[in-house]
């Protein structure tokens, strides 16, 4: 074989390839490096505005109990600590939604029944009525927000959610609120129904 014909022996790279480097040598999207949990994020920090700043620690304070998420980035270091973390949560928030049933039935039961001893305990009275119809629509919506939470729960508990959620200051406070919202209307519910027995007594 003569060297003139070695230039035409040589693979030419097709279409596909060339169009594959390319797109290999383009800059990465905005996607979060494996080590996103080593250093504090910077959309973390507090604004420097006066408002937005103090807006940003009333949040922190009413989701967490501390003025700001220096905590949640030392938890999100540990190894596997944000799927622990969810995952201990939905176990817990099962139990609650077994609870919430009980409530909600208890309150159905008394609204579609009269009171056998009315003189001692007389739970249709205007008020006990109000408190049974309100603590049984906060438990027909808590169950509702407790099995949307349970269903998107398994994708929120995963790590590569995780990084997309923190990216922004305030989607972690819109995901805490998701979090507590079962919990809040189950509270709320248990307290109307607890009223309730007070305006029977």
């Amino acid at each position: 074989m003569s060297a003139a014909t070695l230039p035409l022996s040589m693979p030419i790279p097709s279409q596909s390839t060339r169009v594959a480097s390319g797109y290999s040598q383009l800059p990465q999207l905005n996607t979060p490096p494996d080590d996103f949990f080593n250093e504090f994020p910077p959309k973390w920090d507090a604004p420097k505005s006066f408002i937005p700043r103090h807006i940003f620690q009333i949040c922190c304070f009413i989701f967490t109990w501390r003025s700001d998420l220096h905590w949640l980035h030392d938890l999100l270091r540990e190894g596997n600590a944000w799927e622990e973390l969810h995952s201990r949560y939905l176990t817990q928030l099962n139990q609650v939604s077994t609870v919430q049933g009980l409530v909600l039935a208890t309150a159905a039961v008394f609204i579609s029944s009269n009171p056998p001893l009315a003189k001692d305990v007389n739970y249709i009275s205007n008020s006990s009525y109000a408190c049974l119809a309100e603590s049984l629509i906060f438990s027909l919506f808590g169950l509702l927000f407790q099995l949307k939470v349970s269903a998107s729960g398994i994708i929120f508990q995963r790590r590569s959610a995780a990084k997309v959620i923190i990216e922004r200051r305030w989607r972690i406070f819109w995901h805490l609120l998701g979090m507590a919202m079962p919990i809040i209307i189950f509270t709320i519910s248990v307290v109307l129904l607890l009223i309730c027995a007070q305006f029977t007594s």
